[in-house]
């Protein structure tokens, strides 16, 4: 597992630690767990601190995990009692007080998230992205009809 803490400038938050221009500094966890050769840990984290700077996400921690269509499947049979494989679960995890906020957990399936990628005409990078980004938008409380 790959482990990526970065600290990213921002004017929101909460957080009391500011840079040497007293802005406001947001630091997030990203830990990856991957056996993927293609998008790989680096990747992800950055692609996903990006994203939490635009939403203004105060600091915390993420987990993202890319999974097999069967691990994917047994965990959507698990939790929401449909026995199909998906592009991406995201599990949000409570706050717990006076500690850094855990958001959650996301699960992506590779293979599931190729074949929406050739079949909306994408990259599978550029749909890779879209579907963590969604994923991370989930745990971040933004939801979609």
């Amino acid at each position: 597992m790959s482990t990526k803490k970065s600290t990213i400038p921002t004017g929101n938050g909460s957080e009391s630690k500011t840079d040497s221009n007293g802005v406001k500094l947001m630091t997030y966890q990203i830990f990856v767990k991957t056996r993927s050769k293609v998008i790989l840990p680096d990747h992800i984290s950055g692609v996903a601190k990006k994203h939490l700077k635009l939403r203004n996400a105060q600091s915390g921690v993420f987990e993202v995990e890319v999974v097999s269509q069967d691990r994917i499947r047994r965990i959507n049979k698990e939790f929401r009692s449909l026995d199909k494989p998906t592009d991406v679960l995201s599990f949000p995890v409570a706050e717990f007080p006076g500690r850094e906020k855990l958001y959650g957990t996301i699960f992506l399936c590779s293979d599931i998230i190729k074949l929406n990628a050739k079949e909306s005409g994408k990259t599978f990078k550029a749909e890779f992205d879209f579907i963590l980004t969604h994923g991370l938008d989930h745990l971040l409380g933004i939801h979609h009809k």
